[in-house]
């Protein structure tokens, strides 16, 4: 009974190890078609320094950094006093937004 029972045992790791292998060879295939259908065309076209060198993150000479702060509760109460008609907006990332452009035309208008 012992022996019955270790080769069933056995057969169903051996099962199991097959299904496995199978299923990692497909996720290399899979892989593999991706690179070739879809990233090759990119690195090798005209554009792939820039593809590149965003990939690894890095700006070029003519790039800039933005960040986009959310803006604290004092400026959003400042922001209700002047426009006390409208609702309060939610602190969103459009909002964040529109709070950065709305401070920098404060500071340089042109």
């Amino acid at each position: 009974m012992i022996v019955a029972i270790r080769v069933f045992m056995n057969y169903r790791n051996i099962e199991a190890s097959i299904v496995e292998v199978h299923q990692q060879s497909e996720f290399i295939k899979q892989k593999d078609l991706y690179t070739k259908n879809f990233l090759e065309p990119y690195y090798f076209s005209e554009d792939a320094p820039y593809f590149l060198a965003h990939e690894n993150n890095r700006l070029f000479p003519w790039e800039k950094r933005v960040r986009f702060t959310i803006p604290t509760q004092s400026a959003i109460f400042t922001n209700n006093k002047r426009n006390q008609n409208q609702e309060q907006e939610e602190v969103t990332p459009p909002y964040a937004r529109r709070s950065f452009l709305w401070e920098r035309r404060k500071t340089n208008p042109f």
